[in-house]
C-alpha cells in the first residue's frame, strides 16, 4: 500500500507535537535543508520565533558556540560515517537545555539524503546528572543505599552499603542479607531482626536504629534508616534504606561524655523565651530539681523572680553582643542556700548555652576568709590596744614599787615603813599577775600549756585560797563569803590552775562589786568538781555577754587589768576537758562557774559551810549551780559518755556554740534529765557501765516524751539502729563521730 505524502505530513506533525521531536532531511546533491511536518510546537517550547518553514538559523544561534560547528556539519551532511547521534547544549526559554540530534545517511538514485531528528533531552540529562551527583555524595559521605521488595523478594544494594558491612559487592541479594545479619553484634541482632520484620509486614513505615557490627577484630557503629513505600495494594511494598558508618561520631560522643563527666558543672540550653531546651550533666551531679522537671520547663517556674529577670536580661545581652556573659546568683532549696555561676555563650538556632557551676563552697570559703580577716583585724586592734595598755599597766605597779622603795630607805617611823611595805607587796602581786597572764597567753597561743596533776585535799586548799582572797578585800561595803561543803575532799587536779581560775573569778568580782557580797564555792558533780563565784556587782549588759570570754576584752576600759583573765580561765578549763560559763543580769550581779573533770573522794556532809565564814545564800544547791550552766541564748546538751577521750572530742567540737554537761553512765543521765531543767538535747552513748544507753533512754521516755535523744554507738549494723530508735532515740550517729554530721543532727533538732 502506498502511503500518500499528505498522510506522512500529518503523522510527522502529530509526532512533533506529542513527542516534541523535529524531523528533518538534507539533500546532499542540491544542498537543500527541509523540515518535515509542523515545527511550531517545537520552537514554541523553546520560545523561539517562527520564520520560514525551513529556516533554523535562530535555533542555531541558541546553540553553545563550542557545539555549533559539529551541529552544522551534521545538518549539512558533512560527516564521514553512515549515521549517529550528537548531544549538544543551547540556551533557550531562560535556561540551558540539552538536545540530541540523531541522523543517518540514505543513498538514493537521486543522491545521498541525510534523515534526522532533533529531540529535547534536558530532563534525561539532568536526571542522569542528579543520579551521578547523588551517587557521588552517597559514596563520599559513606552512605550506603538499599532497596527491597518484600513481595517479590528482589532487592539491590549499593557498593558503599556492602563496604560498610564488610560484604563483598555483587553477591546475590539473599546471600548479601544473610551476610549482613551475621555481621551484626550479637547484643543488637535480635532488635534489628524484629524491626526488619515489622517493616516487611508493613507494621512500621519508618525505622532509625543504631547498632554495632563486627568487622574482624574491631567493632563499628552503624546508623540504619529505612522507609516503607506502599503502592496500589497493601502488600505491594518497597523498603528503601540507607546506612552510614557513625563510629567516629560515637567515639566523639564518648569523648564528650567523658569530658562532661569530668566537669564539676552542668549545662543548660535556653531559648529566647527562657525555656530550658536541654540539660547536659554527668551522672554524678545531683541537681536541686529532677531532670523531668527541668527539660522543657519555663525558667520562671524554676528560678525566683529576681534570678529569672537576671537570666532573661543576660540571655538577650548574650544574643545581641555574641559575647560571653557571666552572672552569679543563689537559690534557696532544701532548707539551705546554694550559690551558682552561669557562663553563657550564643548557641545554635538562636539559643544560649549556659555552663552552670556550683560556687557554694567558694562563696563559703570567701565568707570564711572575710570573717577570718575581720577577726584578724579585730584581734590585731585588740593586741595593739593590749600592748598599749600593758605599757600603762606595768608602769603603774613599777612606779609604786620603785617610788615606795626609795621612800622606805629614808623612812624612820615603824608605822610609815609598814605602810610602804604593804603598798610595795600589793604592787608586787599585781605585777606578778600581769606577767603570769602574759606568759599564760603565750602558752595558750602556742598550744604548749601543760597540766601537772597531783592529789591534794581541796577542802583544805580552798580555805587557803579563801583566806588569801580575804586579804585582797579592801572595800568595807563588800563581804567575801566562802562555801566549803566538805571537811575533806581528795581530788587529782593541777593545783595551781584550779587556784588560777578561782582567784581570777574572785579578782574580777572585786573589780566590779562596790557593795553587797562576793561568794566563792565549789562542789562535787558527776565526773569532777564545779567551782563558782557569785557577786552583787554591776552585772553584764546583754550586748557585751558574747565577748565575756574573748581575749583582750575589758568590759570596763577604766578597770585595771589585761583583759585576759576570763579568757585564760576558759582556756585552762578547755585543756582540762571541762568548760566555763556564766549567768548575769545587768545591775544585779553575776555568777561565773567552771567544771574541771577529775577523780573525787569526799569525806563530810555536803552542804556544810566553813563556820568561820558567812553566807547570805542559804538555798544555794547543786541543782541551782547546774541550772546556771545554761548561758544566755545557748543550747544546753547533756553528753552521756563514759570514755573521757570521747567526751573531750565532742566537747572540742561543740563547746564554742553549746553548753555541755556530762554523765558518765546511764543512771546519772536519767537523774540529770529528771532534776536539771532546761536541757535541750541528749547525746546518749549506747554502751555504758551500770545502766546502758538504751535502758536509760527507755527510762527517760517514761517521764519525758519530747526531749531529743541522739544515740551514739560504735555499732553500725542496721539492727542496732532500729533497736535504738525503738527504745525512744530520735536519731542515730555511728562512731567515729563526724563533726559535720553531728552539727547537722543538732541543727535538725535545735
Amino acid at each position: 500500500m502506498k502511503i500518500s505524502d499528505e498522510y506522512i505530513e500529518i503523522f510527522l506533525s502529530q509526532a512533533t507535537e506529542v513527542g516534541n521531536i523535529l524531523f528533518w532531511r538534507y539533500f546532499c546533491g542540491s544542498a537543500k535543508f527541509e523540515i518535515l511536518g509542523k515545527r511550531n510546537y517545537f520552537f514554541e517550547e523553546l520560545q523561539l520565533p517562527v520564520r520560514e518553514k525551513n529556516d533554523i538559523s535562530v535555533y542555531c544561534c541558541c546553540i553553545f558556540p563550542e557545539d555549533q560547528q559539529h551541529f552544522q556539519d551534521i545538518v549539512s551532511g558533512n560527516f564521514p560515517e553512515e549515521g549517529g547521534d550528537y548531544t549538544y547544549r543551547l540556551y533557550a526559554a531562560g535556561e540551558t537545555r540539552y538536545h540530541k540530534c540523531r541522523y543517518s545517511r540514505l543513498k538514493t538514485e537521486e543522491g545521498d539524503i541525510v534523515l534526522g531528528t532533533l529531540a529535547d533531552e534536558t530532563y534525561k540529562v539532568k536526571s542522569r546528572e542528579k543520579e551521578t551527583l547523588f551517587e557521588y555524595i552517597a559514596k563520599y559521605s559513606n552512605i550506603g543505599i538499599f532497596s527491597y521488595a518484600p513481595v517479590t523478594g528482589k532487592g539491590e544494594m549499593s557498593e558503599t552499603w556492602c563496604e560498610n558491612f564488610g560484604i563483598p559487592f555483587g553477591l546475590p541479594f539473599k546471600e548479601s542479607m544473610q551476610e549482613f545479619m551475621k555481621h551484626i553484634h550479637p547484643e543488637d541482632r535480635d532488635r534489628i531482626k524484629q524491626v526488619g520484620l515489622q517493616l516487611r509486614r508493613g507494621e512500621k513505615i519508618f525505622m532509625d536504629e543504631e547498632f554495632r557490627i563486627n568487622t574482624g577484630d574491631s567493632v563499628k557503629w552503624m546508623r540504619y534508616i529505612a522507609i516503607v513505600r506502599k503502592y496500589s495494594g497493601d502488600n505491594d511494598l518497597q523498603i528503601i534504606g540507607l546506612n552510614q558508618d557513625i563510629t567516629h561520631i560515637k567515639k566523639q560522643e564518648e569523648r564528650n561524655q567523658k569530658i562532661l563527666e569530668a566537669l564539676p558543672d552542668f549545662i543548660f540550653i535556653f531559648d529566647t523565651n527562657f525555656f530550658i531546651c536541654d540539660l547536659l550533666k554527668s551522672a554524678e551531679i545531683q541537681l536541686l530539681h529532677s531532670l523531668e522537671e527541668l527539660v522543657g520547663a519555663d525558667g520562671r517556674t524554676i528560678f525566683s523572680e529576681d534570678v529569672s529577670a537576671l537570666y532573661i536580661e543576660s540571655i538577650n545581652q548574650c544574643l545581641r553582643s555574641g559575647k560571653l556573659i557571666e552572672i552569679e546568683y543563689y537559690l534557696d532549696a532544701r532548707g539551705s542556700r546554694h550559690y551558682f555561676q552561669a557562663r553563657m555563650v550564643p548557641f545554635e538556632n538562636n539559643k544560649v548555652l549556659a555552663l552552670i557551676h556550683d560556687i557554694s563552697d567558694r562563696v563559703k570559703y570567701m565568707q570564711e576568709l572575710i570573717d577570718a580577716k575581720q577577726k584578724a583585724e579585730t584581734a590585731d586592734k585588740l593586741k595593739s590596744a593590749f600592748l598599749a595598755n600593758m605599757s600603762h599597766e606595768i608602769r603603774t605597779p613599777l612606779n609604786a614599787i620603785i617610788g615606795f622603795s626609795d621612800l622606805l630607805m629614808t623612812a624612820v617611823e615603824p608605822e610609815e615603813k609598814e605602810e610602804y611595805i604593804q603598798i610595795i607587796n600589793a604592787n608586787n602581786d599585781l605585777l606578778l599577775k600581769l606577767i603570769n597572764d602574759i606568759l599564760d597567753l603565750s602558752r595558750i597561743e602556742s598550744g604548749s600549756m601543760e597540766l601537772k596533776y597531783e592529789e591534794f585535799d581541796l577542802a583544805e586548799y580552798f580555805n587557803e585560797i579563801a583566806s588569801s582572797m580575804q586579804q585582797r578585800m579592801n572595800n568595807p561595803n563588800v563581804r567575801l563569803l566562802s562555801v566549803n561543803p566538805y571537811t575533806c575532799c581528795i581530788v587529782k587536779l593541777d593545783k595551781s590552775r584550779f587556784a588560777q581560775i578561782l582567784t581570777n573569778y574572785v579578782t574580777n568580782a572585786i573589780k566590779y562589786t562596790s557593795k553587797g557580797f562576793i561568794e566563792m564555792g565549789y562542789g562535787e558533780v558527776d565526773g569532777g568538781i564545779r567551782l563558782y563565784v557569785k557577786d552583787t556587782g554591776i552585772g553584764i549588759a546583754d550586748d557585751k555577754k558574747a565577748k565575756v570570754f574573748s581575749r583582750f576584752e575589758k568590759l570596763d576600759e577604766f578597770a585595771q587589768g589585761t583583759g585576759l583573765g576570763l579568757s585564760i580561765c576558759k582556756a585552762i578549763a578547755d585543756v582540762c576537758g571541762g568548760g566555763v560559763g556564766f549567768k548575769s543580769e545587768y545591775g544585779q550581779g553575776s555568777v561565773f562557774w567552771a567544771i574541771l573533770p577529775c577523780s573525787v573522794s569526799v569525806t563530810g556532809d555536803k552542804g556544810e559551810k566553813d563556820n568561820k565564814q558567812e553566807s547570805v545564800i542559804e538555798d544555794w544547791t547543786e541543782r541551782e549551780v547546774l541550772t546556771d550552766v545554761k548561758s544566755m541564748n545557748r543550747k544546753l546538751i547533756l553528753v552521756a559518755e563514759d570514755i573521757q577521750s570521747n567526751y573531750l572530742l565532742i566537747s572540742a567540737s561543740l563547746q564554742k556554740d553549746y553548753d555541755l554537761i556530762r554523765a558518765v553512765n546511764g543512771k546519772e543521765a536519767v537523774e540529770i534529765v529528771r532534776t536539771v531543767p532546761g536541757i535541750d538535747l541528749v547525746l546518749m552513748d549506747m554502751k555504758m557501765p551500770e545502766t546502758d544507753g538504751m535502758t536509760a533512754t527507755r527510762e527517760i521516755r517514761t517521764f519525758n516524751k519530747k526531749l531529743p535523744i541522739i544515740a551514739l554507738t560504735a555499732y553500725a549494723f542496721d539492727t542496732d539502729k532500729q533497736a535504738a530508735l525503738a527504745a525512744g532515740c530520735n536519731d542515730y550517729l555511728v562512731k567515729p563521730i563526724d563533726k559535720v554530721k553531728l552539727r547537722a543532727v543538732l541543727q535538725k533538732y535545735g
